[in-house]
C-alpha cells in the first residue's frame, strides 16, 4: 500500500522549461525548499536520468517522467507533480539513446524507503495504464483537483 500523499504545495501548474534539465532543477529544488530532500538531489536525479531515462506513454498517449533517485538524498518522501506549459522531450525507459517521448506531465518522486519506491511505481504505471486519469489530471483546473485525483488513484 502507498501511502505518500500528493500535497497541493508540490504541485506546479503550467511549468515552464526548455529542457528536461531545467524540469529536473525546477522540481528538484520545490522539494529542497520544502524539506523534501537534501543538496545533491538535483545532481543525482540528472544523473539518474541520463543513465536511466523514465519516460513513458500513458494507454492515453500522455507522455509521463517519473524522475527519482537514491534515497540518502531523501529527507522524507513525497511525490511533486509538475504539468508542463510545453512538452519536453525525456529519454524513454528502456529505449536507446535517441528514444525520446515528448512529456507533458512528471511525477518526481522523493522516497526515502527503497521498499516504498517499488510499490510507488508499480501504483503510479497501474494509474498510467487506466483509461482518462491523466487526461483528468491535464484538465483539471486547479491543484486541489489533482490532487485528489491523484491520492484517490495512489492510495490503494
Amino acid at each position: 500500500m502507498t501511502k505518500i500523499l500528493v500535497q497541493k504545495d508540490l504541485v506546479v501548474l503550467d511549468l515552464r522549461a526548455e529542457s528536461k534539465d531545467e524540469v529536473l532543477r525546477k522540481l528538484g529544488s520545490l522539494m529542497i525548499n520544502k524539506g523534501y530532500a537534501k543538496e545533491g538531489y538535483i545532481e543525482a536525479l540528472i544523473e539518474r536520468e541520463k543513465e536511466f531515462p523514465t519516460g513513458l506513454v500513458s494507454i492515453d498517449e500522455i507522455g509521463i517522467a517519473i524522475p527519482h533517485t537514491d534515497a540518502h538524498y531523501v529527507n522524507n518522501s513525497a511525490i511533486a507533480v509538475g504539468l508542463l506549459e510545453n512538452i519536453v522531450p525525456f529519454g524513454l525507459m528502456g529505449g536507446m539513446d535517441n528514444d525520446l517521448v515528448n512529456v507533458e506531465i512528471v511525477f518526481l518522486l522523493a522516497i526515502n524507503n527503497p521498499c516504498e519506491q517499488l510499490n510507488l511505481l508499480q501504483n503510479l504505471i497501474g494509474m498510467f495504464q487506466k483509461r482518462n486519469t491523466l487526461k483528468k489530471i491535464k484538465e483539471a483546473e486547479n491543484k486541489g483537483q489533482i490532487v485528489s485525483i491523484l491520492n484517490k488513484e495512489l492510495i490503494k
